[in-house]
């Protein structure tokens, strides 16, 4: 872990900042539940935050990993909001997590690179499998509207954190009216210029987003308003 990260999160935020191993036994007790596919997770928790890591990963793995959540923690402070929806049977909750990828993992990503020289390799991979197995995704889900604009958020985040791959995302937003939509409006509202947008501009972006999706937006507000 790069303790000048580390710090600088927890100067933006002027909170504590703590940082756990477990394995997947140890989570389960704890309620985190993490596995092989989720091997990491952030936690509000009094004063400050607990980023929780699966303790199998391999010791540079655990530096990229803990990275990425530090970024975003780091970019919080600074004043990029996330989404939160607080009712978890909201179908806006199932949005509002790719909402956050493609609003956070483009300024994270070249943050992490340009001020502490860490990649974010190990999260772009994870997040690439969906151009191998999308076409079956979105014939899976060609009934789900919601299902099929998450693929699109998730199409547009590796668009805009991604190179070489232009052809193929453009391919699955293609296969769909519902996957194109969320991409375009995503690409649209959720893509700040830069990060110094107030947070009324803020909401209103993700307020213009889910209502032109046929969503409720009063489901959701920004994370800690």
């Amino acid at each position: 872990m790069r303790n000048d990260l580390l710090n600088d999160a927890r100067d933006a935020l002027d909170e504590s900042i703590e940082v756990l191993s477990l394995s997947i036994e140890e989570s389960v007790g704890t309620g985190i539940e993490l596995t092989e596919e989720k091997q990491c997770i952030t936690i509000p928790v009094p004063g400050g935050w607990q980023i929780i890591l699966l303790s199998t990963l391999k010791p540079n793995e655990k530096v990229e990993v803990t990275a990425h959540e530090l970024g975003h923690l780091l970019l919080k402070g600074e004043g990029l909001f996330a989404v939160s929806c607080g009712d978890k049977d909201e179908p806006e909750t199932i949005l509002v997590s790719e909402m956050n990828n493609v609003i956070f993992h483009h300024f994270v990503i070249n943050r992490l690179v340009e001020n502490y020289k860490i990649s974010s390799n190990m999260h772009l991979d994870s997040r690439k499998n969906i151009l191998k197995n999308g076409h079956e995704l979105i014939k899976e889900y060609r009934n789900e509207t919601i299902i099929l604009h998450r693929i699109g958020l998730h199409l547009l985040d590796l668009a805009i954190t991604t190179t070489g791959k232009d052809k193929r995302i453009g391919e699955l937003v293609n296969l769909s009216e519902r996957v194109k939509e969320a991409f375009e409006i995503g690409q649209e509202l959720l893509v700040y210029p830069d990060l110094n947008l107030p947070p009324g501009e803020q909401w209103r972006r993700i307020k213009e987003f889910l209502e032109r999706l046929g969503y409720d937006a009063s489901k959701a507000h920004l994370s800690g308003s």
